[in-house]
Parts: C-alpha cells; structure tokens; sequence
C-alpha cells in the first residue's frame, strides 16, 4: 500500500485520461475503491437519458423556423453602424481640411532683430517677472 493516495483531482484527470499513468490504483486499495465509485457514478450519468417532452421539441422547432422567416425583412436598425461611419467619416473630412496657405510675412531686418534680441537680454530683470509687473503697471 501506498504512503499518498491521490487527490479528487488526480482521479477525475485519470477518468479524462489526462492523470498521472502509474500502477498506484494497482497498489492502493483506498484508491482503486474510490475510482471504482467515481467510474460507478460516470457510467450510470452516461446511461441515462433525460425524456424530453416532444411539445418542448415541437415549441423550439416553431420558434427556429419564426425566426429565420422574420429574418428575410428588410431591416432599417441594421443600417444604423453603417449609416454612422459615413457621417463620422463625411464630419471628419470637412473639420480636418487643411486650412488656407499663411500669407508670408514680411522679412525682418537683420538690424532688427538683433535689436530686439539685444533688448531681451540686457533687460537685468528675469523673464519670469514679465506677468508681475504686468500686474502692476498703470494704464493710462
């Protein structure tokens, strides 16, 4: 006799095939009577067939074949998605035009620019200041 017997697990593996392959259900009486239960139990599972009532079969037969004769109608809910693609694509076309070609601006000098470069950095004062005193000045 074996020291471990198998778990319910490795049982219902070996009844799917899919458990370990030793001769363990040889050796261990414990276990070998319980996978005798467990083939017991599947087999009269298998055997048995539930009645089924010919009006239930006669109600789903109807219901499948009411089914597939509404089917054949026109059906406006259908063109709903596709009808909305068209719109979002039609919206998209007209928001994402490209916009008018800018005008060119006219040429800076380079006398200017240098000018306007040379009064930003010899301002002393940081231009993190420049929204304080905004603040402060007086409009006239």
């Amino acid at each position: 006799m074996s020291a471990e017997h198998w778990n319910d697990e490795q049982l219902v593996a070996r009844l799917y095939g899919l458990g370990p392959a030793d001769d363990h259900l040889a050796r261990c009486a414990d276990c070998r009577a319980r996978w005798e239960r467990i083939e017991h139990a599947r087999g009269r599972l298998l055997g048995r067939e539930l009645p089924v009532s010919e009006r239930l079969l006669s109600e789903q037969r109807r219901a499948v074949f009411d089914r597939l004769e509404t089917d054949d109608r026109f059906d406006l809910f259908r063109l709903i998605p596709s009808a909305a693609v068209v719109v979002l694509l039609l919206v998209a076309l007209l928001v994402l035009q490209p916009g008018p070609v800018p005008a060119p601006q006219e040429a800076v000098s380079d006398r200017e620019l240098f000018q306007e470069v040379y009064s930003m950095v010899s301002d002393p004062a940081p231009r993190a200041l420049e929204p304080v005193r905004s603040l402060f000045e007086v409009q006239q």
